[in-house]
């Protein structure tokens, strides 16, 4: 058997013939003289080979040379030396160690610096007694207690410790005996790992397994810990220990690693004295830890023997067999990592034990070493047929498995802290590892919502359905209906999904339905509370093809009133019924529908697909894209909600809030307080299963805001509103029952439902005679052969039914008063009869004429003031709802239109675009559209425009196509990812600070073709994988920001190397990019779409399907103002400033 190999490329060829002879015998070495004697001029040939190839030796530390001079070349055996010389040296006649052979270092050749460039941070151990720090010194150490391999010294807390437990007793190989480590991180207990087994407090974890933010998995025949914060460790079973810090951890760490600053000659440091020291045995003991297994550990002596005796023959035949790394297949890694300190690890290996296993271990270590650097040796055990490692069927030994292999899950990349590859058993190439199998990619199985379906399942999601194919979610998206919702206290969410806050006091256009069936749905608010200081919705008003005959309004506490000539046909066009206790449905023929809470909480409109780019109003626009919600009647998307708001406000006569901060109500409302923190029940347990599906953020945000301003109605009608989510979902959640304040009291008999219907068991439903659909909505319901009276809210029998009118119910002979006179109930129907009021005369302003609601003027509105003519109504091609009583006052004369204060002939009107006018013919002309104006609209041509994503603070995203949305991770994650062939991606991390969860920058990795560039607070690397594909690109500073820019792809990134990202991307990219910026489609509904393929809108479940490597996900969203509560009013008073003078200039855009 050849062990050495096949090719012995620095051993004359007649030579090679007897040591090839020697190796295939089974008796000793040392049988023939003439072996000994050729052993012994090949030792000393390979001598002079190797000073020839060997760089320049490192000069030796100051402290060495306190010790005596530095030995140049070896001396010839036979003198005797005060400590026995190590690593393969000998004694001189003069005493002295001869460190030459390996270009050791110290008095007893103790040391071996590694001259490779390849250092990378890695440290690392193994068989038990080799060692070689982050800074490339290689010793050997037979210590047999426990020592701190490495720990963080930077602060008191550190983030990492490690201890190695090297056996007491290790007699036979080094490869052999039992070794354990111990992993301690920041306030977590012992994690112990042994064999391929890693136990906390005992027992026994399953892999992959995280814990806080460590990763455990097993690779091969590796145990892997990944983290978040520069550091990564592979455990290869047995005795390997190869440990990797980023480049922020320099000069950080202290142990048997040594301290990672870049110098060599400092790494021997005796702990709590800090005193360099060349005794190995001085320095080891001191790091030393006693543990109750170490209870008998007795401390290494300095004096400690080499494992190589002093027969020169052993010793030589053992380095003719080490010497192999010198040679073919191992010469493309020496630049890189230097082999000399392998090949003294190798000898004194091989002088305890000089088997095959033990040999086979020696040269596989240069081998690991070469791959963790990234240049591994391929398929060297082809040269060593006794180092052939077997694998389990469907699995090959392979050199260089990725440490984060492609998955069916995502094709991960290895950054930061990994090392380059590793070696063992794994899937054939083509083949990628699902649950301890390897399967095709086309044969993955889809995730969905952390559920694995195997390949060609099929799941109908609400806009689109999908099949899994090959690890990929396949989607065809069908027609879907998009709903807009007012809750509380004005938070109004549009079709597209834009949320926002407006407490307006008016009437204004929700919905405007333009073409065919067009339609109008008018919000009339009103101030309530009992400060007043709320904006509630008073009634909802739909008008059908502009045509005032056609209306129908629903009111505060359900009330439902037709037009003034009943031209609505209540049963053809329109169906309005009770659909419970708590809410009124209207629904029409063309596709709308209207859920509106009786207390006039909660209203949701709903839109099918054939309004799809045909609304407009508060609503939004309905087309997938919510940067043009705030599309105003001129044209124009308006940069404020107050803005937007009061473009589409109905009549002129009201108070137009603009720019009203504001204000936390739980500053203003203490005694609320305790009704805000009821909110907490988002993030807890009772709405887990939502959460997948649904972020909670936003829900807990406008539930502590409401619950502050109004207390425990507030609270429940906000926590309503996420269980109504969560149920469009097929998430039932009963919070009712957990918060015995927003119990609902079913009254007479009626029962609770989360979702129910009042139709064919109310009084309402039976004389309307509606048919009644699917449709349910949460409240009570009376019992079969009970009908609910609206009026009484009571159950009764069919014989006991009212009299019904516009949806409420009256005693025979009952008065209705109401402002402009009386109604009163006489069989069955409403008599009404109004008081007209008197008005004084007034003189009006130049330009218009008093109109006096006793006298109507043709041509003129017969509502008045409250319903002029002006310019934005023209706008918006609406007539204005006459709200009842008729207000006097000064308007424009026929044929004129109103516009803040003055009369235009409508042609002449101005268009209003963040709040300031432009006159008719005046013309906005950016890069990216040009617009004039023209009878108060803009009209307006678009041209390809680049798009920017920007990425600031812990959590806050922007996306290309305009949606914002938070994301909490420290993971390394794709901000920008191509999906055709240009291999280009922008990967960021958030980097911590503080030793806390402060995260005080971004680190950020950009590759470019062939082009790879790494950004982080304290350091910049760029670097070329290849020539073919290399990119051009221009870096240079800008006010804080870092400028990267590459010309040839339009993609610029500005950096201000902390937390701030913009990146750049010209129009060619639009529809060719995913990631955590979104896809450039121009389109906000589909940004939140996964890695693979899916749509979500859970903004965390997005933000995880485009990490790298493994993460813990947080069990709940971090609110960083009740984590750190003694912060928040430091950071309110900050903050406030955007509220000031110095930023209104921006406010509008």
């Amino acid at each position: 058997m050849n062990i050495v190999g096949k090719l012995n490329l620095m051993i004359p060829w007649s030579i090679f013939l007897v040591h090839s002879l020697l190796f295939s015998l089974q008796g000793s070495y040392c049988k023939f003289s003439l072996l000994k004697r050729t052993l012994r001029n090949e030792f000393n040939a390979t001598r002079q080979k190797r000073d020839l190839l060997a760089a320049e030796t490192e000069t030796v530390s100051p402290q060495s040379q306190l010790h005596g001079p530095f030995i140049q070349s070896p001396s010839p055996s036979g003198g005797t030396c005060p400590q026995e010389c190590l690593n393969g040296a000998t004694c001189t006649e003069a005493g002295a160690c001869d460190c030459q052979t390996f270009q050791a270092q110290g008095k007893r050749c103790q040391i071996v610096p590694n001259a490779g460039k390849e250092r990378n941070g890695i440290c690392k151990s193994w068989g038990q007694y080799n060692f070689e720090t982050f800074d490339g010194i290689y010793y050997y150490f037979p210590g047999n207690c426990s020592y701190i391999f490495a720990k963080d010294c930077s602060a008191p807390e550190p983030q990492y410790t490690v201890w190695v437990h090297n056996s007491p007793q290790c007699d036979g190989s080094v490869y052999s005996c039992l070794r354990s480590i111990s992993l301690f991180f920041s306030n977590q207990e012992e994690i112990v790992i042994l064999g391929h087994e890693v136990r906390k407090e005992g027992i026994r974890l399953t892999l992959p397994q995280t814990i806080g933010n460590v990763f455990f998995e097993r690779l091969a025949d590796y145990i892997l810990v990944k983290t978040t914060f520069g550091f990564s460790l592979a455990w290869d079973g047995s005795s390997g220990i190869y440990m990797k810090l980023t480049e922020e951890h320099k000069g950080k760490p202290c142990g048997l690693c040594g301290n990672f600053n870049g110098n060599k000659s400092d790494d021997l440091v005796i702990q709590n004295i800090g005193h360099y020291t060349e005794d190995i045995a001085v320095f080891a003991n001191s790091w030393s830890v006693q543990t109750l297994e170490d209870a008998t550990c007795v401390p290494t002596a300095s004096d400690f023997s080499s494992p190589c005796s002093t027969d020169t023959e052993f010793s030589e035949a053992i380095f003719f067999k080490c010497q192999v790394l010198l040679q073919f297949p191992f010469l493309s890694c020496h630049e890189s990592i230097d082999p000399y300190s392998y090949i003294s690890s190798c000898m004194n290996d091989l002088c305890r034990m000089d088997d095959d296993e033990t040999y086979c271990r020696t040269v596989t270590e240069y081998a690991r070493a070469c791959s963790h650097a990234g240049y591994p040796v391929l398929d060297w055990r082809d040269d060593f047929p006794a180092c052939t490692e077997k694998c389990e069927d469907s699995f090959v030994h392979r050199d260089c498995i990725s440490c984060c292999p492609p998955t069916c899950t995502f094709e991960k990349d290895c950054l930061g802290s990994n090392l380059h590859c590793l070696d063992g058993c794994y899937c054939p190439d083509g083949l990628i590892m699902e649950n301890g199998t390897c399967i095709s990619v086309s044969n993955c199985p889809c995730i969905y919502h952390g559920v694995a379906f195997p390949v060609g399942s099929k799941i109908q999601q609400e806009c689109s359905n999908c099949i899994c194919i090959g690890g990929i979610w396949n989607c065809t998206e069908h027609d879907c209906p998009a709903e807009c919702s007012i809750v509380g206290n004005s938070h109004f969410t549009t079709f597209d999904g834009r949320y926002f806050t407006f407490l307006g006091i008016c009437q204004y256009v929700l919905v405007k339905g333009t073409g065919k069936d067009k339609f109008t749905v008018i919000l009339r608010n009103a101030p309530c509370g009992q400060k007043l200081d709320h904006a509630c919705i008073q009634s909802i008003m739909l008008i059908l093809e502009d045509d005032m005959n056609k209306q129908v309004t629903i009111t505060r506490n359900g009330d439902v009133q037709i037009g003034p000539n009943q031209g609505l046909n209540i049963n053809g066009d329109i169906e309005i019924r009770n659909l419970s206790s708590l809410f009124v449905q209207l629904k029409t023929r063309f596709g709308l529908k209207i859920l509106f809470a009786k207390d006039g909480e909660r209203l949701y409109i709903q839109v099918d697909i054939s309004w799809k780019r045909r609304t407009l109003g508060l609503c939004g626009t309905f087309n997938g894209n919510l940067r043009d919600d705030f599309l105003s009647p001129a044209g124009m998307v308006e940069g404020t909600p107050q803005l937007h708001a009061n473009a589409w406000k109905v009549s002129s006569s009201c108070f137009v809030p603009v720019n009203i901060p504001v204000v936390d109500p739980c500053n203003i409302n203490q005694q609320n307080v305790g009704y805000a923190s009821l909110c907490d029940i988002i993030n807890q347990e009772l709405f887990a299963p939502c959460r997948a599906y649904v972020n909670p953020g936003l829900y807990y945000q406008l539930c502590r805001f409401d619950a502050c301003k109004c207390g425990s109605s507030c609270l429940c009608n906000a926590l309503a509103h996420y269980a109504y989510i969560c149920g469009k979902h097929g998430i039932t959640v009963d919070f009712r029952t957990h918060i015995s304040s927003c119990a609902v009291v079913c009254n007479s008999g009626m029962v609770y439902h989360h979702c129910s219907s009042t139709c064919e068991h109310s009084c309402a439903s039976l004389s309307a005679l509606n048919v009644c659909g699917p449709e349910c909505a949460e409240g009570c319901n009376c019992p079969d052969g009970k009908y609910f009276e609206e009026s009484v809210k009571f159950c009764v029998p069919l014989s006991s039914c009212r009299c019904y009118y516009k949806g409420r119910t009256f005693q025979s002979g009952e008065i209705l008063p109401v402002p402009s006179g009386s109604c009163q109930c006489l069989n069955g129907t409403m008599k009404c009869t109004e008081t007209a009021t008197s008005s004084a005369v007034r003189v009006c302003p130049e330009g218009k004429t008093y109109y006096d609601c006793r006298y109507q003027v043709p041509g003129l509105p017969a509502a008045g003031v409250n319903c002029e003519t002006s310019c934005a109504n023209l706008a918006m091609n609406f007539s204005c709802v006459p709200p009842p009583p008729c207000a006097s006052g000064c308007i424009c004369p026929p044929g004129m239109a109103e516009h803040k204060g003055k009369c235009y002939v409508p042609d002449s009107c101005p268009c209003t675009w963040k709040d300031r006018e432009y006159l008719s013919g005046e013309v906005i002309a950016t890069p990216c559209y040009t617009c004039i104006c023209r009878r108060g609209i803009f009209s307006c041509t678009s041209y390809p425009c680049p798009a920017v994503c920007t990425v600031y603070g812990d959590r806050h995203y922007y996306t290309f196509d305009g949606l914002e949305y938070d994301y909490v991770s420290d993971c390394q994650a794709y901000l920008v990812k191509s999906t055709d062939n240009s291999n280009i991606s922008i990967i960021a991390e958030n980097r911590k600070c503080f030793d806390n969860d402060i995260v005080c920058s971004k680190s950020i990795f950009i590759s470019v073709g062939d082009m790879e560039i790494y950004f982080s607070e304290t350091s910049d690397k760029q670097k070329s994988k290849g020539q073919e594909n290399r990119s051009t690109y221009q870096l240079w500073k800008a006010g804080y920001y870092t400028v990267i820019h590459f010309p040839e792809q339009e993609i610029t990134i500005l950096w201000d190397k902390k937390t701030t990202i913009h990146v750049k991307v010209g129009p060619q990219w639009k529809g060719k990019l995913a990631g955590l910026c979104g896809n450039f489609d121009k389109y906000t509904s589909n940004d939140l779409t996964t890695s693979n393929n899916m749509e979500v809108r859970n903004a965390q479940v997005f933000g995880e399907s485009w990490t790298i490597g493994q993460c813990k996900t947080p069990n709940e969203t971090i609110k960083p103002c009740e984590v750190h509560q003694s912060k928040f009013p430091y950071a309110k008073k900050e903050c406030s400033v955007l509220y000031s003078d110095v930023f209104a200039p921006c406010r509008n855009v």
